[in-house]
Parts: C-alpha cells; sequence; structure tokens
C-alpha cells in the first residue's frame, strides 16, 4: 500500500523545467477562439453552411477517405473512413489554428528569452 509522506517535496528552488513553457487550458481556449474565427472568415457558422459551402472539399475528403478504408477494413472501413473524411477539412483548420498559436507561442518564449540573454551579455561588456 502506497502512503503519502507528511514532509515537504524534495524539490528546492527553481529547476530547468520551471522555465519551458507550458501548454495550458488559456492556450486550448486560445488556439479554439482562433479556429473559430478562421471558420467565420470563410462563411462556416455551422453544419449547414459546413456542407453548403465546403461541399466540394468534403465530397473530396470523404470519397478518398472511403477508397482507402475500404481498402484496409472492408465494408466497416468504408463507412467510419468515409464520415473521418467528412471531418477532414474542419480538422485542418483546427489543426493549422492550433500549430499557428503554438508557433507565436513559442516565438515569444524564444524572443523573450534572446532579450533577457543579449540584455546580459551587453551590461557584462559595458
Amino acid at each position: 500500500m502506497y502512503r503519502k509522506s507528511n514532509s515537504r517535496s524534495s524539490r528546492q528552488g527553481p529547476q530547468w523545467i520551471d522555465a519551458v513553457p507550458r501548454w495550458t487550458s488559456a492556450q486550448t481556449e486560445a488556439s479554439n477562439r482562433f479556429a473559430q474565427i478562421l471558420f467565420f472568415r470563410f462563411g462556416i457558422t455551422g453544419l449547414g453552411s459546413y456542407f453548403g459551402k465546403w461541399w466540394a472539399p468534403v465530397a473530396i475528403c470523404a470519397l478518398v477517405g472511403a477508397a482507402i478504408g475500404a481498402y484496409i477494413d472492408g465494408h466497416s472501413g468504408l463507412l467510419l473512413y468515409g464520415l473521418a473524411g467528412m471531418a477532414a477539412p474542419s480538422a485542418l483548420i483546427l489543426l493549422i489554428a492550433v500549430v499557428s498559436y503554438a508557433a507565436v507561442y513559442l516565438l515569444v518564449f524564444f524572443a523573450v528569452w534572446a532579450l533577457l540573454i543579449n540584455g546580459l551579455l551587453w551590461l557584462f561588456q559595458h
């Protein structure tokens, strides 16, 4: 049986892991808002407009997914991969939003560290 000790953690002071940016629920919410803005810019406000305005990409992705699914899994793959293919264009937009937000997040993180390091180097040179 595991018993939790009453003593403090053995971790003393800040460690290098404290300097690494962490993806939290705030970043997830922000990237989801960014994806919603992208969908709104493309004119997608619901399922009706998704299938209405994007019928060609949805149909192509569904057909390709169904063909791959039929080749891999037969009849069940035809259905499941075809349904997954219908969601592929929206998943791609969501992926673009998340990757773009993560890139900006890391860019800001590295820019701040570059400024700090350059500031310290400038301070010690003069």
